[in-house]
């Protein structure tokens, strides 16, 4: 047999070389999606951490330092 009936391979006769081609690309797509999702989710964690760990910290810590001071000034007022 020759000719496309002698192929029996699954997606080479009757354009199926075209349907390969627009799954490969399909999937490909998927998984450069996934990928760029991936990394949003990297880069938010970092911030989130950042925020956690470093910015509401140091915000915390200026806040305490202002209340101890205007707690300080308070409590000359009232010794004057």
């Amino acid at each position: 047999m020759s000719g496309p009936e002698a192929d029996h391979r699954p997606g080479v006769t009757a354009g199926g070389t075209c349907f390969l081609l627009r799954e490969y690309y399909a999937n490909f797509a998927v998984q450069t999606s996934f990928a760029k999702l991936d990394e949003a989710i990297k880069v938010t964690n970092r911030r989130v951490n950042a925020l956690e760990y470093v910015v509401i910290p140091r915000i915390e810590n200026t806040i305490n330092y202002i209340m101890s001071e205007l707690d300080e000034m308070e409590r000359e007022e009232m010794f004057r």
